[in-house]
């Protein structure tokens, strides 16, 4: 028997980011569970969130949009390490300003070209 290798959590992270990007972009929706604390009381851990397609024309002030980004604000640009989903709050010129609910300010502002959705359906 040949020794299967286990996908450690960060692996599995490090596939999904590409995975979510092909399929938003060919059109479909990705369903995924939400984990973290930054989207409290909106979301929760174990929450479930359906993530569709979205441009930056269909993108709306309070929309909870999911965007390619680090997680690091030192990260510096081109860093595209997780799924982060937070609240639109305004665009500043070519780039996108989001915040989470449970978070005291905003998060750096990402590229417009970071954007990969938003939010349509949340379950519990």
């Amino acid at each position: 028997m040949r020794n299967l290798s286990r996908f450690t959590p960060d692996a599995c992270r490090e596939m999904a980011l590409p995975l979510v990007r092909d399929l938003l972009g060919s059109g479909r929706s990705v369903r995924l569970a939400a984990c973290g604390w930054s989207m409290r009381p909106f979301l929760r851990d174990g929450d479930v969130v359906e993530i569709a397609p979205a441009t930056i024309s269909g993108l709306r002030r309070g929309d909870v949009a999911a965007v390619a980004a680090s997680p690091d604000e030192d990260a510096g640009p081109g860093s595209e390490d997780d799924l982060i989903v937070h609240r639109f709050v305004r665009r500043e010129g070519a780039r996108l300003v989001l915040q989470g609910d449970a978070c005291p300010a905003p998060d750096a502002p990402v590229p417009e070209s970071a954007l990969l959705g938003r939010v349509v359906v949340r379950e519990r």
